[in-house]
Parts: structure tokens; C-alpha cells; sequence
């Protein structure tokens, strides 16, 4: 469900906000980053593009990295949506604003 209340209490912040930020960074850090940080420091080396420096420097410029990635109109849902129907059960009925389905309940990791 999407909220609508924009000024939330603090409570509110430390009880959703807080844990849903958690999720989100943990499932990064499990899922996504090691693979990412990897594709990025051989691709770069075998592309010529990194220069010398620490193990550490190259993983936090792959990470700010991914802060310079643009879809903006040649984004196709497409695949976002096959994800999160299969995967987290959501059929998008409309993408502005965004609202959905559930088709099924308890079977998503979130």
C-alpha cells in the first residue's frame, strides 16, 4: 500500500520508514553488490578505465556509480513488471499514479 500521509510522527519514521530502509540495504548487500562491485572493477580493468588506487576506492566508485544511471524515457517496464508479478505478486494496474494488484499473498521475501 502506498501512504499518503507526508508528515509523519517520528515513531512513525523509526517503526516503517527505518526498517524498510534496512530491508533494502540488506538485500543489496546479499543480493546485488558483490556481483555489481565485481563486473565493475574487471570490466574497468580489461576496459583500461580504472586507475590506480585501493581495493576500498574502487568498490565506493562502483557504488556511486550506480547514483549516474538514467532510465528516463527509454525505461521499458516491461521487465519490472514481469518481476514484480512473478516474484513479488504485484500486477501494476496504472503507472501514474502508480497503484496494484495483489494476485497472491505470502510467497514474496519481503
Amino acid at each position: 500500500m502506498f501512504r499518503t500521509d507526508f508528515d509523519i510522527s517520528e515513531d512513525d519514521f523509526a517503526n516503517v520508514v527505518n526498517p524498510h530502509n534496512k530491508l533494502i540495504s540488506d538485500h543489496i548487500y546479499k543480493e546485488i553488490l558483490f556481483q555489481f562491485v565485481a563486473f565493475y572493477i574487471a570490466s574497468g580493468y580489461r576496459m583500461n578505465a580504472l586507475w590506480e588506487g585501493s581495493l576500498i576506492g574502487h568498490v565506493n566508485s562502483a557504488i556511486e556509480s550506480l547514483s549516474c544511471v538514467i532510465f528516463k524515457d527509454n525505461f521499458d517496464s516491461t521487465e519490472l513488471k514481469k518481476i514484480l508479478s512473478e516474484k513479488y505478486n504485484l500486477t501494476i494496474i496504472n503507472e501514474n499514479p502508480l497503484t496494484f494488484k495483489e494476485t497472491k499473498k505470502g510467497t514474496s521475501d519481503c
